[in-house]
């Protein structure tokens, strides 16, 4: 008895490839946020991370803080014995150059490990235990395309700094239009523009404040010094407590 074999029809091939082509349409956008919140918890992990180690070097210094940057280094290299892992400083969407859209490296070609965050600066060297809201108060964010243990980007002086002391718009953030903070209760969490941080809008705040200053001269989202002096004359000075919750 002879077997005839039916092939598919052009008909049938267009639904099959219509299906798989709806299905695509619907389960892409699911795979690439799946993607983007495996990639948002990596960076809380690590913000989370940093600032426990942040807490732990307070306990063995009368329960401060270190300065963004002092006779030790940049907070990282102050704090980096308490972490003890390079990688925890480097948010996963962090690693490209936005210049080149390629992994950053060196002048010899050699990859270039990015600090991905950085210090709020009105917290510099600053009691975590006398903070007004430890639980509002922000400690760490999202900032930074310098190495590790450089001067540069290691500091922050309004919330929506992405690179260096332009701010940015939301839609240059590294995570769907926020970033993640910890802050100096231990804990760290997500915020997307304008919530949160970025909205906070406070005056100063005494202990971490002095009286010469008593509102807030950034504006929304600011957490600088209170004085907003200059970087020319900004080290060892430390009028906190711009922007910090009440």
């Amino acid at each position: 008895m002879r077997i005839r074999y039916r092939g598919f029809t052009l008909i049938e091939l267009l639904v099959v490839i219509a299906i798989i082509a709806i299905l695509a349409a619907i389960l892409f956008p699911i795979f690439v946020s799946a993607r983007q919140a495996a990639t948002r918890a990596e960076c809380t992990s690590n913000i989370g991370q940093i600032c426990r180690a942040m807490l732990a070097y307070s306990t063995d210094y009368q329960g401060r803080v270190p300065n963004w940057y002092g006779q030790g280094g940049t907070w990282d290299r102050v704090i980096f014995k308490y972490v003890k892992n390079k990688i925890a400083f480097t948010c996963p969407n962090n690693k490209i150059d936005p210049n080149t859209r390629k992994p950053r490296v060196d002048a010899n070609g050699k990859y270039v490990l990015v600090r991905s965050y950085a210090m709020a600066k009105n917290v510099s060297a600053q009691i975590v235990e006398q903070a007004p809201k430890p639980s509002k108060t922000v400690l760490l964010l999202e900032k930074g395309s310098q190495p590790i243990f450089t001067q540069a980007d290691a500091v922050a002086e309004w919330f929506d700094q992405t690179y260096g002391y332009s701010r940015d718009p939301a839609g240059k953030f590294w995570h769907e239009g926020g970033k993640n903070f910890a802050f100096c209760a231990g804990h760290a969490a997500y915020f997307k523009y304008p919530a949160g941080p970025f909205s906070y809008d406070y005056p100063n705040f005494i202990p971490w404040s002095t009286s010469r200053y008593p509102t807030n001269p950034g504006g929304k989202g600011y957490c600088g010094w209170a004085d907003t002096i200059g970087a020319a004359g900004e080290l060892g000075r430390n009028f906190a407590g711009a922007n910090l919750p009440r």
